[in-house]
């Protein structure tokens, strides 16, 4: 399927005209003005590739942060089917789908995805309070 294709059926499904895309077939969509889904379809792959970012982790959160974030990723089931990531200092919630699920299916997952990001930055306040 072409990038303008399954952006367009997913912007559709999710009730707008169309997905403004970037030079590299990418598009930022914001949930609630709190979370921001980065997009990218990858046709040769046949996948659409959603990445979110929980959190800015300080130099010193960092290491124990993203070793309690990483064994998430070992149960897939409590992270909504993605996994996590280190970009830089910001620790990414990630998810790949196969870009023929069909448009309402890809909004769906989409907005699971917004719901893990919502429910692990709560987890990671919690985890830094006890921690501390």
């Amino acid at each position: 399927m072409s990038t303008q294709t399954v952006l367009n059926e997913l912007g559709r499904a999710l009730g707008l005209a169309g997905l403004p895309l970037d030079t590299s077939n990418s598009c930022a969509l914001r949930f609630g003005g709190d979370v921001q889904v980065d997009m990218r379809h990858e046709p040769e792959a046949q996948a659409l590739c959603l990445a979110t970012e929980v959190d800015l982790l300080s130099p010193r959160d960092r290491g124990r942060c993203v070793n309690w974030l990483l064994r998430a990723n070992l149960d897939l089931r409590a992270t909504g089917d993605a996994w996590f990531a280190r970009r830089g200092a910001a620790v990414v919630l990630c998810r790949s789908l196969a870009d023929d699920l069909g448009p309402q299916a890809l909004a769906d997952e989409l907005a699971r995805l917004v719901t893990a990001c919502r429910e692990w930055r709560s987890r990671l306040d919690q985890f830094r309070s006890e921690a501390a």
